[in-house]
């Protein structure tokens, strides 16, 4: 008989150091399956995003800078999870 144990305590991250500051990120893989399925615009991910980095910081960010830092946890997620975000 097959088992899986579920940790929901366990939460993977994706550190983002801007200046001497760092911030952790909860990836997609910690996320619950309601607050990962709302992430569905680009709207409601910059606002996860800055629920994590002080919107004043994250205002301070080149959109190239938050552009990498999304497709990176994008990248970090699917390696956590396992599964495609799709894009």
């Amino acid at each position: 008989m097959a088992k899986i144990v579920v940790d929901n305590n366990v939460t993977e991250v994706l550190e983002v150091v801007i200046g001497d500051k760092t911030y952790n990120v909860p990836l997609g893989s910690s996320l619950s399956y309601k607050e990962l399925k709302e992430l569905d615009t680009n709207e409601k991910m910059l606002a996860f995003f800055i629920k994590h980095i002080p919107e004043d910081v994250f205002e301070t960010l080149s959109f190239g800078n938050i552009a990498a830092i999304m497709n990176e946890w994008r990248k970090a997620t699917e390696q956590a999870s396992g599964i495609s975000l799709g894009h």
